[in-house]
């Protein structure tokens, strides 16, 4: 896994100072949609974000739906210094699952997305119901690593 570019002295973000959203109005491709995944700090200080978030489907129980996603394969992972009220995105790339044979991915309707910020142990739910493989055979979700500010798509 990449690391960090350097070490940093500015305190991990924590979920409690955070906001996590999916702005729905997804960039569509030959085969998969990406979509902002989008980090605000709300906290009173500056906190970090350096790597990548953890993200996976999840049904109406909260129960994981099919593979987390993959994440991207970068040589370097920027330190984000996130000030208060500022925000830091990864995209989040959502394959069509019908690019999958349906005896490896067994489609079903996800209910949102479990949302981890790097190094967090604490998620965050995304309620945003989309089309997932609930076999662990293939993985329709990637996320790339956190970028400074709302990436254009």
């Amino acid at each position: 896994m990449p690391s960090a570019t350097s070490p940093h002295a500015v305190a991990r973000c924590s979920a409690g100072e955070l906001v996590i959203w999916l702005d729905t109005t997804g960039n569509g491709t030959a085969g998969s949609t990406y979509y902002n995944l989008e980090f605000t700090n709300l906290g009173r200080s500056s906190c970090s974000l350096a790597g990548f978030p953890g993200v996976s489907a999840i049904g109406l129980s909260g129960a994981q739906v099919g593979l987390p996603a993959a994440r991207s394969d970068l040589p370097t992972v920027p330190v984000i210094d996130l000030a208060p009220d500022r925000t830091a995105t990864s995209f989040l790339q959502l394959t069509d699952t019908g690019n999958f044979p349906g005896a490896q991915c067994r489609q079903v309707m996800a209910a949102g997305l479990r949302v981890y910020a790097p190094g967090a142990t604490t998620a965050k739910t995304i309620a945003y119901p989309f089309e997932a493989c609930s076999l662990a055979k293939d993985t329709f979700l990637h996320v790339r690593p956190m970028e400074k500010g709302v990436l254009p798509q």
